[in-house]
């Protein structure tokens, strides 16, 4: 009994401090939502067969190529900016950061739509020899447009730290996606069938995130109403913004790009290939999911104790959220590697073949900790320009040779391209933090209740 009400102490401790709760609820979350999504993409594959479901893949992966050319990094770089901003109850910041939010998210958005349009058949002839896999991707295209209202109400709902509504629009999103899907195989859709699925999930998505961005966003008397953030488009500093958003754009498109390049060589192949890495990954990357709520709640919880001024916490929470999300996703990826067998088999019993592959790639989100807290810091500090040229020289060799392993080794050589490429990010990344969170001259951007040292102390006495 004395052992029950110690553990229960702890337990009490623990969820007293409010990052732990956001994370709890979030990480609940999570785990229905990818349980759910899980169970979608068994139906889609099972339902596609191999042939079509590469087909499929490959035109979300042609979508997501024209994406980078439009990205400027908005959703990233504006949400530590706007929790700053919440946190000192800056309205007039806030409403700027909206108008300009909305403002380059349509005007980016009908670009991309228009660049895509234009360009998927030429590429799809080129590359792939394939009309249908332009035909689906300029389907595709109009998610650009219907995703503008979830992204832009996660992005409010997250600065406002409200994580208990942002779980139920990711839960009540996935249902309605499952919904969806499991409506398209009843109903026997083709790839073209289950694109128009995808669009439709993508609209109700933002449906839902409407809806809490109202009842979360009305009661904050500090939040300015729609009409003011457009009339404040004329006071938004669009140059540093775009630039700020540009170099975070550059660093999260290198790591997706990273993700999407096996996908592209992998279908001048074969669809069947294509098929098998996407299953793959799609198993590979559940561990990965598991971190999310970590990751949403690390950014906000920085950039309130940079927005404070707090350095000290600042360094410790950075400290300890890396560590602590090392050892979970060390802990939950050697569960999923037991699992993997499975989890490949519900996909369907051909994808068996691919268990060798699955437990080499499990080595990507292995050390996926290491990264969770890195990426907020080089973006709170505006220095992610430094991590992105380091990341960009890397990329360069090792995609190089790795459009070779992939044409050598098929799906095996994708494996192993993404398992040294995403640690060898991480690790540098990491290393570079670490040597950067105790010299804040180095810093680009300091709060304003912190006067930025002219230089580093080099030896203990000196900084005595």
């Amino acid at each position: 009994m004395v052992i029950f009400a110690a553990w229960q102490q702890k337990i009490r401790d623990l969820f007293s401090h409010r990052f732990v709760r956001d994370v709890s609820v979030m990480q609940a979350s999570n785990i229905l939502v990818m349980g759910l999504a899980y169970v979608g993409s068994v139906l889609l594959v099972r339902h596609l067969g191999q042939d079509n479901y590469g087909l499929y893949s490959l035109s979300v992966g042609l979508f997501t190529f024209f994406r980078y050319f439009t990205d400027v990094g908005l959703d990233h770089s504006v949400l530590p900016k706007m929790t700053q901003a919440h946190v000192q109850n800056d309205r007039n910041r806030l409403a700027q950061l909206i108008g300009f939010y909305l403002s380059i998210s349509f005007a980016t958005a009908t670009l991309l739509v228009t660049l895509g349009y234009g360009l998927a058949p030429f590429l799809a002839k080129r590359m792939y020899g394939n009309p249908d896999v332009a035909a689906l991707t300029r389907i595709i295209l109009s998610i650009a447009i219907l995703e503008i209202g979830f992204r832009y109400c996660s992005t409010v709902i997250k600065s406002l730290r409200q994580f208990v509504p942002l779980s139920v629009v990711q839960i009540a999103s996935q249902i309605g996606r499952f919904g969806l899907v499991a409506t398209g195989v009843l109903l026997d859709f083709d790839p073209r069938g289950m694109a128009f699925v995808l669009i439709t999930g993508t609209a109700l998505s933002s449906v839902f995130a409407y809806i809490a961005y109202r009842r979360v966003a009305s009661p904050v008397d500090h939040f300015p109403s729609m009409s003011q953030s457009l009339r404040e488009i004329r006071q938004v500093p669009f140059r540093p913004l775009l630039i700020s958003g540009f170099a975070v754009a550059l660093g999260k498109n290198l790591g997706s790009f990273c993700d999407l390049f096996p996908i592209l060589v992998l279908g001048t192949l074969s669809m069947n290939k294509v098929a098998h890495f996407k299953v793959v990954l799609a198993v590979v990357s559940l561990p990965c999911t598991l971190l999310s709520a970590i990751s949403s709640n690390t950014t906000v919880k920085l950039s309130e104790l940079y927005a404070q001024g707090d350095i000290d916490g600042f360094r410790n929470a950075f400290r300890k959220i890396t560590w602590i999300s090392l050892k979970i996703s060390i802990g939950v990826t050697l569960l999923f590697a037991l699992a993997s067998p499975l989890l490949l088999w519900i996909y369907g019993p051909e994808y068996l073949s691919s268990l060798h592959v699955a437990l080499i790639f499990l080595l990507h989100p292995l050390f996926a900790g290491l990264g969770i807290a890195t990426t907020p810091f080089f973006r709170i500090v505006d220095r992610v320009g430094t991590i992105n040229i380091i990341q960009a020289c890397i990329a360069v060799v090792v995609l190089s040779a790795g459009y070779f392993l992939i044409r050598w080794q098929g799906v095996l050589g994708a494996a192993i391209l993404l398992v040294v490429l995403r640690n060898l990010f991480r690790i540098i990344g990491y290393r570079t933090a670490l040597w950067m969170i105790d010299r804040p001259d180095l810093w680009k951007s300091l709060p304003d209740n912190l006067k930025k040292p002219d230089r580093a102390p080099h030896s203990p006495s000196e900084e005595v």
